[in-house]
């Protein structure tokens, strides 16, 4: 396998380390948990109205949700990720 290929080539991921999506290779259930719990911390923040409208310090917060429920983790949206990612052929864009 040349080193184009190795940048395409599946991930194999311990199936003891994959219980959440069994049918999904290339994750483990503690990144699919850090990645939902890191969503989560900032939504969390935007949801108190704790993040500032903007770099400019003299923007106010925006406002606080009203309704912003924890998301969690669908194994069906990484699969349609990852299907989509294997369309990617690694190749330089045109330009135009």
């Amino acid at each position: 396998m040349d080193k184009s290929d190795s940048l395409t080539a599946p991930c194999s991921v311990n199936p003891a380390g994959n219980r959440m999506c069994p049918n999904n290779v290339g994750m483990t259930d503690a990144e699919r948990t850090w990645v939902t719990n890191a969503h989560n911390e900032k939504r969390s923040l935007l949801a108190r109205g704790l993040i500032r409208n903007g770099k400019n310090p003299r923007n106010k917060n925006l406002p606080r949700a009203y309704y912003m429920p924890r998301m969690t983790y669908d194994c069906r949206a990484e699969a349609d990720a990852i299907a989509y990612a294997q369309l990617c052929t690694m190749m330089k864009s045109d330009e135009r």
